[in-house]
């Protein structure tokens, strides 16, 4: 039995420098072999016959403890080895211990010495022969990574592709600290929280719009048409913004076509007869609303801005109408708003925080206490049983959500103006 341990013990032993010290193949099979040949040389040197003296257990548990000492669990189960040196070591000091053994007495002033000295050396020189990019170093990358992945947010993984090489970089990163790195997975989920939040908010419009299809349909028809005469759009849209309010357009040909064609459907003057130069929307101007809203709420295709961008990626009315309605909240707010100013209406563009992250929507000003009872009176023949929440500015006019749905004033923590159209 004793022969089986040692010749056993032996052989994974030169199979585990083998893989030890081979690049890349450092894997819970590897930590096996090696943790297999400590027990098989431990057990060697305990049955063979030898003096069990105090020298000998100290060498003995000094062996095991470097082996021990120079593994690590891994993220996804078994171990690996953060220093492959110190295990080849861990092996050579457990063989001492069974040279020690056949010694019956021994000096201890020159056994502590000699293990000593033996025991450096092994580590120093092992520990030399690791390849370049040692595992040592790959085990503290691959640690690193799956720290911060471990961070990320659950949404994280229909993002997966794009996240990894983000996550690689941050890990690379030598100027960033620990808690750094941590802020940047942090601040990254924020990013995911928000947009996974945006998506909820606009399938809750898209179920609700299902059932007026018709008539959207045929607003389609009718903005095709009017599109295809304008040629497609403005070669204002095109141009990159920095700002909101460089992205409201309601000027530019294609946007005001755009919105014009909407609004014909309710032909008449946008503004209440008792407004006296006030932009408050009379019926009229409220069914033009609804109707521009409907449809581009019902269009909309929601699209991320890029992930990795500093803030936030404007898209200017002009080109989301070119791409098909396509873009995140502040896109459709912009868009929106500007439709609305391009029939005669006064709007403002929000931000806000949802309770799983921030959003932005587009409002549009009603007026005094007759106009908004007026429009409420329009809004609750087309969303019968709709609550409306009211909105007061610090002047005591009523503004009109044009989130996702209609009336509903989705966020309220922390809300802001992030724009405002300069009519009076």
């Amino acid at each position: 039995m004793v022969i089986f341990f040692g010749i056993s013990g032996f052989v994974s032993a030169i199979l585990s420098g083998m893989l030890l010290f081979v690049p890349g193949l450092n894997s819970p099979f590897t930590s096996l072999i090696v943790l297999g040949s400590g027990l098989l040389l431990t057990l060697w040197s305990f049955f063979s016959r030898g003096c069990k003296h105090l020298p000998y257990w100290i060498t003995l548990f000094a062996g095991g403890g470097m082996l021990v000492f120079s593994v690590t669990s891994a993220a996804g189960g078994g171990f690996l080895f953060k220093d492959g040196g110190m295990a080849a070591a861990g092996l050579s000091v457990i063989v001492l211990s069974r040279i020690i053994s056949l010694r019956i007495r021994m000096n201890t002033r020159r056994y502590y010495l000699g293990a000593g000295l033996f025991t450096a050396a092994a580590v120093l020189g092992l520990g030399a022969l690791s390849p370049e990019g040692r595992i040592g170093e790959e085990l503290s990358y691959d640690k690193g990574k799956a720290a911060l992945m471990d961070l990320l947010h659950p949404g994280a993984a229909d993002y997966i592709e794009d996240i990894n090489g983000f996550v690689d970089d941050i890990v690379e990163d030598e100027n960033l600290d620990p808690e750094e790195k941590e802020a940047e997975i942090l601040s990254l989920n924020k990013r995911i929280t928000e947009m996974e939040a945006e998506l909820a908010l606009f399938e809750e419009m898209r179920e609700e719009n299902r059932a007026s299809r018709r008539e959207i349909a045929l607003l389609q028809e009718k903005v095709e048409k009017a599109l295809s005469r304008e040629g497609g759009g403005d070669s204002e849209g095109f141009i990159p913004v920095s700002t909101i309010s460089q992205a409201v357009q309601p000027d530019i040909p294609v946007v005001r076509d755009f919105a014009a064609t909407l609004a014909a459907d309710f032909p008449g003057s946008f503004y209440s007869s008792h407004s006296y130069g006030d932009p408050s929307p009379g019926s009229i101007g409220v069914k033009q609303i609804i109707n521009i809203h409907r449809y581009i709420s019902s269009e909309w295709k929601y699209v991320n801005d890029p992930m990795f961008v500093n803030g936030d990626y404007y898209s200017p009315a002009g080109r989301t109408i070119a791409t098909g309605l396509a873009g995140d909240c502040d896109d459709y707010a912009i868009l929106t708003a500007s439709a609305i100013e391009a029939i005669g209406g006064k709007t403002r563009i929000m931000g806000g925080s949802c309770a799983e992250g921030g959003h932005a929507w587009p409002e549009v000003y009603i007026g005094g206490p007759t106009a908004w009872n007026e429009a409420m009176q329009v809004i609750s023949t087309e969303y019968p049983g709709r609550r409306i929440r009211r909105i007061l500015d610090d002047s005591g006019r009523y503004w009109l959500s044009l989130d996702w749905q209609l009336g509903i004033y989705s966020c309220g923590g922390a809300s802001k103006v992030l724009y405002q159209s300069d009519r009076r």
